[in-house]
């Protein structure tokens, strides 16, 4: 859900995009549905997209925080993207005469486009396009001239006043007079992507490592005796001093409480008892299946 545009040319390059991010929860043919609806225009604001996601039984979240062009390395870019199974991205790189188009799976180039001279490049679904088409034709004067700021200005003008609910009002807009290589930029840029998924990927696996050992905390049964005043734990069991990837491990315990050596500790409704008594007692310590 992007609308981006850019210009290069013989006096610099300009972009704007708006910052709009919307998430659908539902049944996959829904989710088409409802997104087919919006990329077609056939929804005016966002008023009728939450009406017909209703409709349709899928939750939508909107929000207008998503920043999708800024300076990198002396040129511009904009970037869109889909992330599912596979994380799909197409950018453009602008510089003073010059623009690249590059399309990236994952963090793999896949497509590659470079153009020189002058000219206009738009992102975007075929209904905001042809609403930002129609505008810059108003306006080719504009375009023409070459003035770079006025053209930021018309840019970020034709972004503010697009009304559908594929896009926010709230533009982010910039200019640059400079040249650049943008061969170099993409690599750098793109090993910069590699490293940012490397670390995503590092803490997806923190994450579910996490959870792993959140199921593995025991909830009910016997789990132990007391021996020399201690919770001594079957083998079944082990008990950790916090959740987190490394935690230290434990098979014997202290315990508070009226125990004594012989007493078999129960986990009952997640409260730590003496069996067949009935005494709660506690330890400081997270107890786990291993």
């Amino acid at each position: 859900m992007s609308v981006i545009i850019g210009y290069y040319g013989n006096n610099g390059s300009a972009i704007a995009g708006d910052k709009r991010n919307i998430l659908f929860r539902g049944s996959e043919e829904n989710r088409e549905k409802l997104e087919s609806l919006l990329y077609e225009g056939k929804l005016k604001n966002d008023e009728e997209l939450k009406e017909k996601a209703l409709e349709y039984d899928v939750n939508v979240h909107i929000t207008d925080a998503q920043d999708k062009v800024k300076k990198l390395d002396g040129c511009l870019m904009g970037e869109v993207k889909i992330i599912s199974n596979q994380s799909k991205r197409k950018r453009m790189y602008l510089s003073k005469n010059s623009c690249a188009l590059v399309k990236i799976i994952d963090d793999k180039i896949t497509e590659k486009e470079l153009k020189k001279g002058s000219g206009i490049i738009i992102f975007g679904n075929k209904h905001l396009k042809s609403l930002v088409q129609v505008e810059l034709q108003k306006n080719v004067n504009i375009i023409k001239s070459g003035d770079i700021l006025k053209i930021e200005k018309l840019f970020k003008n034709i972004l503010s006043n697009i009304d559908a609910p594929s896009s926010s009002n709230d533009i982010d807009s910039y200019s640059n007079f400079n040249y650049v290589n943008l061969e170099k930029v993409i690599m750098k840029d793109l090993d910069k992507l590699v490293d940012y998924r490397n670390d995503l990927k590092n803490q997806i696996i923190k994450v579910q490592k996490l959870m792993l050992i959140e199921k593995k905390i025991a909830t009910q049964g016997e789990i132990g005796y007391i021996e020399n005043g201690k919770l001594k734990l079957y083998d079944k069991y082990l008990a950790i001093d916090r959740i987190c990837e490394n935690p230290t491990l434990y098979y014997q315990i202290d315990i508070s409480g009226d125990v004594k050596d012989g007493d078999i500790i129960i986990i009952d409704d997640n409260n730590l008892k003496v069996k067949n008594k009935d005494v709660i007692v506690s330890v400081d310590k997270i107890i786990c299946n291993k």
